[in-house]
């Protein structure tokens, strides 16, 4: 929602009945996990 709808961190803790730093965490998460995904993608070629 965050990086592909333009939805504000805030927006994203009301939608989903949470704090911002929670929001901010999965945000932070979800990145991560894209980067390693992407990364074991790329040595598998």
């Amino acid at each position: 929602m965050y990086e592909i709808s333009g939805v504000t961190m805030e927006e994203i803790a009301k939608i989903q009945g949470g704090t911002l730093s929670g929001v901010k965490s999965r945000i932070a998460r979800a990145r991560q996990k894209l980067i390693e995904l992407m990364e074991n993608d790329s040595n598998s070629i």
